[in-house]
């Protein structure tokens, strides 16, 4: 998603990883015993939504940076 939409920005690439790890991690120590879904699966959940949230709340990449990527 952050390669092909142009609203991503860095802060919602960031805070994405930062929160699918937390919560994938979270997962694996305290759940995956009893409820045996894979870590990934709710680090995902989580982590796309906020990627969407935090880049449509933070200023977006400049116009020449956009032409860059193109």
């Amino acid at each position: 998603i952050g390669l092909y939409w142009k609203g991503a920005t860095k802060a919602g690439a960031i805070a994405s990883m930062i929160s699918g790890l937390v919560v994938g991690l979270l997962w694996h120590v305290f759940l995956y015993k009893s409820t045996y879904i894979h870590s990934v699966i709710p680090g995902l959940l989580v982590a796309l939504p906020v990627f969407f949230i935090v880049s449509m709340f933070t200023k977006k990449p400049s116009r020449e940076v956009l032409e860059l990527l193109r």
